[in-house]
């Protein structure tokens, strides 16, 4: 007798569960909220207002001379030969650095090679 009554108990709980799981999902999935609903009030002003003024930008690209624009490739390729290496010719990347270079980096390049 008393297994009917322990089955009787978890059917009930289990019914409740269910019961309140669908309740649940309806309450989520609708607009139904408890308490009374705040309306909007139209007077608000906004926590950020948008600016009154209209600011327009113009981005105009820095103008480089000739002698920069001359000095930025020739750094460009200074970078590209001292990073390139070839197995037909070792070192004759660095050996084309050496005239572009000061004392200290020929030094360092000799060392290299």
């Amino acid at each position: 007798m008393e297994s009917s009554k322990r089955k009787k108990i978890i059917w009930l709980a289990i019914i409740v569960l269910v019961i309140l799981g669908i309740l649940f999902l309806i309450w989520r999935l609708s607009d139904f909220s408890f308490g009374p609903k705040q309306e909007a009030n139209q007077n608000e002003q906004p926590i950020f207002p948008t600016p009154s003024v209209n600011i327009e930008y113009k981005v105009t690209p820095p103008t480089k001379t000739d002698t920069e624009f001359a000095i930025e490739n020739l750094a460009k390729s200074y970078a590209e030969r001292f990073g390139s290496w070839s197995t037909d010719s070792p070192g004759a990347n660095l050996a084309e650095l050496i005239p572009l270079s000061s004392k200290s980096m020929v030094s360092y390049l000799n060392s290299i090679v």
